[in-house]
């Protein structure tokens, strides 16, 4: 059968796959949020289910001051010698050690705590030779190309001299280095041309590590910075495994768009990859097809994820998670049982823009098409002014919309509000239903519409263009994402917003 892409929807960036055995594993970026670092599995490479981070501790990850173009960086996963690999870079660490590695016998976790390696700049991989020395790789924006050190694992130190072995195809700002070693031949993955419309792969290769690698004829391996009416665009940044029948594949970051803008951020992409005569990789018309008449290998799909989550574990399922390092004691399963309970927080979703350094008490998940529903039951009953609870789909502090309950003149009012760029605005403001309330938000290509149920019955409140959260128009490297969340806004006030459920459809 076909398969469609993304494999991944929703916010899955910069992915890195390796097999072991029969089983397919997948990292993507996180930037920002918190765990860090997605891992999926599969066992068909179209089918995947999340099944857990790799950065659950603070001890592992601190993004408490991360900015949405900060936080983590394009991940590689590797297994050597019964151990998986993670590594990454944390550039909100600079000018401190930001690049590190993690290990795991069992890439569900737990994984290690940090090793922490010294270097510029970000996209690390690691490459183990056939004598079992290790080598780091980074790409360098200050200096250009890719360059490659030795490492000791053990310590993270890097040995021996520092070499730039990649100056890049058309840009000397080349990025998210694979290295492999296939058929007596190195072959070295790249990224270039930034991540938007101009963004692609290329390949070079070597006889030797160290070089002189030689650029593949056709460069770009894969690209669609020509396909201007594609639905499918800026992809590049792609990472390789060869399939347990011998077959090659390819995945690599894209998007899908509407027009010209896209919401979900840059997602995760299949396709076969081949090998012509001269010993070249080739991918079927360099393009990331949405629809792939090649089927990879027999289905194997997972049960289907329930839509709601009514909460009655002592654990959030693994798809949400927060806008930075969560501060624990604001959020509980337990304190009312079959309920998520959120203490507000005194930033607001707007906290960074405002100069507050504290993230919004918010959990999240992502958004994974144009269409969906998504619902929430809540209980938010405080009455002290401005405090707040509610519904948003948020791109970062300056760009999100929000339906909400807020208190006004110990009134509760639910509103819309509108956040876009220097924009600030409330485009709803009522009365209040009966607590609790059902508050709803659907998505469609061109429009948010934010409002809440009477009755069974979806009222419409507000919509907001689609196009004003798009990476078009926000900047950033993230997507939207759907969230639940509760503020004083600056006033010292702590009633809890309470939330019997959540729910998202796709539509």
């Amino acid at each position: 059968m076909p398969f469609k892409n993304p494999i991944i929807p929703g916010f899955h960036p910069d992915p890195s796959i390796c097999r072991v055995g029969d089983d397919y594993y997948l990292v993507t970026s996180s930037f920002e949020y918190f765990p860090g670092i997605p891992i999926h599995h599969s066992k068909d490479l179209v089918n995947w289910r999340l099944i857990g981070h790799c950065l659950t501790r603070d001890s592992q990850l601190d993004v408490n001051r991360s900015d949405f173009n900060s936080g983590l960086y394009a991940p590689a996963l590797r297994y050597h010698d019964g151990l998986f690999y993670m590594v990454c870079t944390n550039v909100s660490r600079r000018p401190q050690r930001a690049h590190f590695y993690v290990t795991a016998t069992d890439p569900a976790g737990p994984w290690s705590d940090p090793v922490w390696i010294e270097g510029e700049c970000f996209d690390p991989d690691l490459f183990w030779d056939d004598d079992g020395r290790c080598y780091f790789l980074h790409m360098d924006h200050i200096q250009g190309g890719i360059y490659m050190q030795e490492i000791d694992l053990p310590s993270g130190e890097l040995l021996g001299e520092e070499r730039q072995v990649w100056a890049g195809f058309e840009d000397p700002a080349c990025e998210g280095p694979h290295l492999f070693k296939i058929n007596g031949w190195y072959y070295l993955f790249c990224a270039e041309g930034g991540t938007g419309r101009g963004h692609m792969s290329c390949v070079s290769r070597s006889r030797e590590l160290c070089g002189p690698y030689e650029g593949h004829p056709d460069n770009p391996i894969v690209s669609h910075r020509c396909a201007v009416f594609d639905y499918v665009k800026n992809v590049g940044h792609c990472d390789v495994v060869q399939a347990q029948d011998g077959r090659w594949w390819v995945v690599t970051l894209g998007v899908r768009t509407h027009g010209e803008h896209h919401v979900m951020g840059r997602e995760t992409f299949l396709s076969p990859m081949e090998w012509n005569d001269e010993g070249w990789p080739v991918i079927p018309g360099k393009r990331m097809l949405h629809e792939c008449e090649l089927t990879p290998l027999p289905e194997h799909p997972w049960p289907a994820k329930p839509e709601r989550d009514d909460f009655d574990s002592d654990q959030l399922d693994l798809e949400f998670v927060f806008r930075r390092n969560p501060h624990r004691e604001d959020y509980s399963l337990t304190a009312r049982p079959g309920y998520l309970r959120i203490i507000p927080s005194s930033s607001g979703l707007n906290g960074m823009k405002t100069g507050r350094v504290k993230s919004v008490n918010m959990v999240c998940r992502r958004q994974e098409q144009f269409r969906f529903e998504a619902k929430c039951l809540m209980e938010f009953t405080g009455g002290n002014h401005d405090e707040e609870a509610g519904l948003t789909v948020f791109m970062n502090d300056h760009y999100h919309y929000s339906v909400c309950i807020r208190y006004m003149a110990k009134a509760a009012r639910i509103l819309v509000h509108k956040e876009v760029g220097d924009i600030s605005i409330n485009v709803a403001n009522k009365a209040a239903p009966a607590s609790p309330v059902t508050l709803v938000i659907r998505g469609d290509e061109d429009a948010y519409h934010l409002g809440y149920e009477l009755d069974g019955e979806f009222v419409t409140l507000a919509s907001g263009m689609t196009k004003c959260l798009a990476s078009e128009f926000t900047g950033g490297f993230a997507g939207v994402m759907i969230g639940i969340y509760a503020t004083n806004n600056g006033k010292p006030n702590y009633t809890p917003a309470d939330f019997d459920w959540f729910e998202y459809r796709n539509l």
